[in-house]
């Protein structure tokens, strides 16, 4: 049973049950050492871009004990191996999570990450010589913190103070909470019910709608009604002044359905609503960024091309590879911007009208 919230300042866990695939290996927190635990996962790019900082950490603190824990991963030999191979360039210990099995979520995510409202990895906990946890973050970031952990002048209740603060103000537990009820219904393929959570947790706090509301614009674009498209306009006029992201994002979130043939209702009505998002979007821009220009002019060629516009969706598609290529975007991306291209290009040559021919008999000539 997982304990239902660790917070800084709460003592630390139980360490997990682990395999040490490297170091020194210990099953419990002494007393009096500093200790530093880092989930992380061989599949995770931003937990690899961690490693030489934990390296180096290590070296400069080698009186506290760091360890990274794989969490998330099936396979022990293959963590082995990358661990192995990395050599002296992971240069602390490292064991893996066997308490509980990857597919049943995990001991130690079970226990630390998600109590501690940690969703993603790398995420660090520092122990401190009390046992307690003085800080949980991003590894990066770790080194502003660890050494007045070590020299004894870290503030302990400050620290507690601000997480606690940061609990409240970010609306952790409420967005937990919801998140937790959502999935439930989901689970049960109860589509009205997710949506009903949504609506509950709003009413409850009004806050949270500027930060879930893209969530719940995605559950009624695949559901068969048509109260996404009313749904949409609210997000943007309520909200589109304080965080302009929404514009953007509300539009790409109604595309993505379009696109994958989810939508249900008002195909249309809901194409011209992001042409004309985009347009105002446009409009408001004083500075062109490659990649937001990118993503509008895609987001206008599917919109077009939904509406029955196959020529300007051929022109916004083919903008939005030039301007993708400006923003140095993976090559699998721009294969999809191709690939849009070449199906407004079709759509183009399907919907053209066809070159009329005079055929003359004789002193009768008739258009075919």
């Amino acid at each position: 049973m997982s304990r239902l919230e660790l917070l800084v300042g709460d003592p630390a866990p139980a360490f997990p049950a682990a395999v040490f695939l490297k170091g020194t290996p210990f099953s419990a927190f002494e007393p009096g050492h500093v200790y530093v635990v880092e989930c992380w996962a061989t599949w995770c790019g931003p937990c690899l871009s961690t490693i030489p900082h934990l390296t180096q950490m290590q070296k400069d603190h080698p009186d506290v004990r760091f360890v990274g824990v794989a969490v998330w991963e099936d396979d022990i030999e293959a963590v082995r191996a990358f661990v192995t191979e990395k050599g002296d360039e992971m240069g602390y210990a490292v064991a893996f999570d066997v308490g509980e099995p990857a597919a049943n979520g995990g001991w130690m995510p079970h226990h630390w990450l998600l109590p501690a409202y940690q969703n993603g990895i790398p995420t660090a906990f520092i122990v401190d010589r009390e046992g307690r946890i003085a800080w949980i973050g991003h590894p990066a970031v770790m080194k502003e913190v660890l050494p007045s952990v070590v020299d004894g002048t870290f503030d302990i209740r400050a620290a507690t103070d601000r997480y606690a603060a940061w609990i409240r103000e970010s609306m952790t537990r409420e967005k937990s909470a919801l998140q937790a009820a959502v999935q439930s219904h989901l689970k049960a393929d109860d589509n009205a019910g997710a949506i009903q959570a949504y609506d509950a947790a709003i009413a409850e706090c009004p806050r949270l709608e500027s930060e879930v509301g893209l969530e719940k614009l995605r559950l009624l674009l695949r559901t068969p009604d048509s109260a996404a498209l009313a749904y949409g306009s609210r997000l943007v006029t309520t909200f589109g002044s304080d965080f302009p992201f929404l514009k953007r994002a509300t539009a790409s979130e109604i595309v993505g359905a379009l696109e994958d043939d989810t939508v249900l209702h008002q195909r249309q009505p809901l194409a011209r609503f992001v042409i004309d998002l985009i347009r105002n979007l446009e409009a408001e821009k004083s500075e062109e960024d490659a990649y937001e220009a990118c993503v509008r002019a895609r987001c206008l060629a599917i919109a077009f091309l939904e509406e029955g516009q196959p020529a300007e969706a051929l022109r916004q598609a083919e903008a939005a590879i030039v301007h993708g290529r400006t923003a140095d975007l993976h090559e699998r991306a721009l294969d999809g911007l191709q690939s849009l291209v070449d199906r407004c290009a079709g759509s183009v040559a399907t919907h053209s009208p066809k070159t009329p021919t005079v055929v003359c008999d004789g002193d009768v000539c008739r258009i075919v």
